[in-house]
């Protein structure tokens, strides 16, 4: 009798992008705060990449330049995606949000 070795089993993540902004805080003014932190990590981030980049003529050899190069590349690239998903989704996400909340505070 041979016994079967199975995974382990995971509990799949809730994104934040699959809810309503409402699901998520209590107050108003939270989404916007959420939406300007996460705007300032961004923009961190990106003179951290930027620090990184300039690091590449100081580099020991040719290997470490393209290493560096093609690290700050796939920073960028993962910079960009999370600022299109704040810009694209969070944004959107947040208008609707508070479009909900003024409907409501009218018809009450």
């Amino acid at each position: 009798m041979t016994s079967q070795v199975t995974a382990p089993t995971y509990p799949q993540p809730q994104l934040a992008v699959t809810k309503d902004i409402g699901e998520l805080f209590d107050y108003p003014d939270l989404p916007v705060k959420l939406r300007q932190d996460l705007y300032v990590l961004t923009r961190h981030q990106r003179v951290v990449i930027n620090k990184l980049r300039a690091q590449i003529p100081e580099a020991k050899n040719s290997d470490a330049c393209n290493a560096i190069q093609d690290i700050t590349d796939l920073l960028i690239h993962r910079n960009n995606q999370t600022e299109e998903l704040i810009e694209g989704v969070l944004d959107r996400k947040i208008q609707v949000y508070h479009k909900a909340r003024k409907i409501k505070a009218e018809v009450e």
